[in-house]
């Protein structure tokens, strides 16, 4: 795990933990101690600047060498392969062609989306939706692909001043912060903001920071559906971040917070010209790396730390498509279409396996990742969580792996 000590912050994280002083959350030493309100150093699984992957941590030489291991590469798998109620392999389309794999135990690890696709394609879902896809039922079990969650953000930019910025480009993120919407039924701790001192990695994303934060304890629930019986083909991904109306009200109070945040004098001394930040596809084709946007982003860059008219006409009009906070904050009607039309997962994507007791009708697996009613098959992903939890996803699932490989060995 890595963090960023206080003092090697830059100018901007330094203005906004002043100001979350201000508003009476205090300075964690460790975001994974107690779990209260308050700002801490982030912590993130990089190892000199770089992410540490499942793979990279997981995937040693030594372990790529063992003879046991095969890791077939830029392949799909295109169906489950069945002797009665039991998985015995499955047929996957690799770049040497289609191969047959069998094995004493079939286990899949394709993710919130694509494992419950999976078992939808193999007869293993919702009855009335597989028979209406023209699929023969082994199982009917209607919790595949519901219940499917995530953490819905809203983002806001501003550009930062040259004496407050960040030269680690390796390390954006300095500091996050948990607080309590203290919304009725929802519980303490459930919004979370991340700062990041980029906001790209070129040079109109080097002088703009950002502030990301979302609902850390959503209510509301989507689902996953195939559209076509062709393994290539993505299924239906319906979000509905806004299903309960709670994480709409929380959703619309963060960014009432975070708006604060940057009105406040510490902030306003290291920053300029906040705005909405929306992930439009303007931004997508801005933010991808290529010699263009190297030679166009440097040359707008430089042209944001010129005269402040033009500094916020180019904001304004060009980097942002949202309308003024100012705005967004007097007219509630105008904040309201500003927070369902740019509110974005934080690609927590989880709970469309979700494991339970046998007298649960919805949930799909049990507490080893056994797959109810089918022999020879597992889950083990970050579908099989019944809920999502205050944390990032990504560690969480790894313990799930640790623990369903736990059970796996003394099966």
């Amino acid at each position: 795990m890595q963090r960023m000590r206080r003092e090697e912050w830059c100018g901007y994280t330094r203005g906004v933990a002043e100001a979350l002083e201000k508003a009476d959350l205090p300075y964690l030493e460790d975001q994974n101690g107690a779990f209260v309100d308050g700002y801490f150093s982030a912590t993130q699984n990089n190892r000199n600047g770089r992410r540490v992957s499942a793979a990279v941590g997981y995937l040693s030489n030594d372990v790529r060498a063992r003879p046991n291991l095969r890791i077939s590469s830029q392949s799909h798998v295109l169906s489950l392969i069945f002797e009665g109620r039991r998985v015995v392999g499955a047929h996957v389309q690799t770049p040497g062609g289609v191969q047959t794999f069998r094995a004493k135990e079939v286990i899949l690890s394709a993710g919130a989306v694509h494992s419950p696709s999976m078992l939808m394609r193999s007869g293993i879902g919702p009855a009335a939706h597989l028979s209406a896809m023209g699929i023969e039922v082994r199982q009917d079990l209607p919790g595949v692909g519901e219940n499917l969650r995530d953490h819905p953000g809203i983002g806001l930019l501003a550009y930062i001043t040259s004496d407050a910025r960040s030269e680690d480009a390796a390390r954006p993120l300095q500091i996050s912060f948990r607080y309590s919407s203290k919304i009725t039924d929802c519980p303490s701790s459930d919004m979370f903001t991340a700062i990041f001192s980029r906001g790209g990695w070129h040079g109109v994303g080097k002088r703009l920071g950002m502030a990301m934060t979302w609902v850390n304890k959503s209510f509301s629930a989507g689902r996953i559906s195939l559209q076509s019986l062709n393994p290539q083909d993505e299924p239906k991904v319906e979000l509905n971040y806004f299903d309960d109306q709670r994480d709409f009200t929380r959703l619309k109070d963060g960014l009432r917070f975070i708006t604060g945040l940057f009105d406040t004098a510490p902030v306003k001394q290291v920053t300029r010209t906040p705005i909405g930040a929306r992930l439009s596809e303007r931004a997508r084709e801005a933010s991808a790396v290529n010699f263009k946007n190297l030679v166009k982003m440097g040359a707008a860059g430089m042209m944001l730390d010129g005269l402040a008219p033009l500094r916020d006409s180019i904001i304004r009009n060009k980097i942002s498509e949202a309308p003024p906070l100012a705005e967004m904050m007097a007219d509630e009607s105008v904040l309201d279409e500003y927070v369902r039309s740019t509110a974005m997962g934080i690609k927590h994507l989880s709970c469309t396996c979700r494991m339970g007791q046998d007298d649960d009708p919805k949930a799909v697996t049990h507490t080893d990742g056994t797959v109810k009613g089918v022999d020879g098959l597992r889950v083990v992903d970050a579908s099989v969580m019944p809920n999502l939890p205050r944390c990032n996803t990504n560690l969480t699932t790894m313990m799930i792996a640790e623990k369903m490989s736990d059970k796996i060995l003394n099966a």
